[in-house]
């Protein structure tokens, strides 16, 4: 048999198998617009980088930013896991300040440390541990919704700060 005459016989078989690929492609490929680098202040005055080989990020060296966020500023926000609006921490885990909806939310009132388990930094940076969101059932992505950005889901990336992994969003 030849390899058109396989093909004419098993049409429906090969369809499926370029789609799989398409779409393995497709998942798997890194999102465009994605920064290669970002560097985040902590409270502790030390800078984190994002690595491109490994996507972790690393306490680097001592920089000096100016912070947008105050110790009076509150911001509400949540994190939505594997893209279902039924899953949300800090809702999940029972933590958090009620929503008035039936729900709850963080509530980030002046500026995290990054020895807190989740919070907001200096320079608006979000975080959570990832062990807080694994507790919470996490399987594959996490994404931020905040009052800040309209409640419109934010991709994080899983870092890695202090020697601990977290997930990060950098407006």
């Amino acid at each position: 048999m030849n390899t058109n005459q396989i093909l004419k016989e098993n049409w429906i078989l090969a369809i499926l198998v370029v789609a799989l690929i398409v779409f393995l492609a497709v998942k798997f490929s890194p999102e465009k617009g994605e920064k290669e680098y970002f560097k985040v202040e902590t409270t502790e005055n030390q800078v984190i980088r994002q690595a491109p080989e490994t996507s972790i990020v690393r306490a680097v060296e001592p920089i000096k930013t100016t912070s947008p966020q105050t110790e009076s500023t509150e911001i509400r926000w949540v994190v939505r896991l594997d893209g279902s609006e039924g899953h949300h921490v800090p809702h999940l885990l029972g933590i958090g300040e009620s929503n008035g909806i039936g729900g709850f939310d963080f509530v980030s009132r002046g500026v995290a440390s990054v020895n807190d388990p989740y919070g907001r930094l200096k320079d608006g940076t979000y975080f959570i541990k990832e062990d807080l969101l694994l507790k919470a059932g996490l399987t594959s992505f996490a994404e931020l919704k905040s009052a800040e950005f309209g409640w419109a889901p934010k991709k994080m990336v899983l870092a890695e700060i202090d020697g601990q992994r977290a997930y990060v969003y950098q407006p």
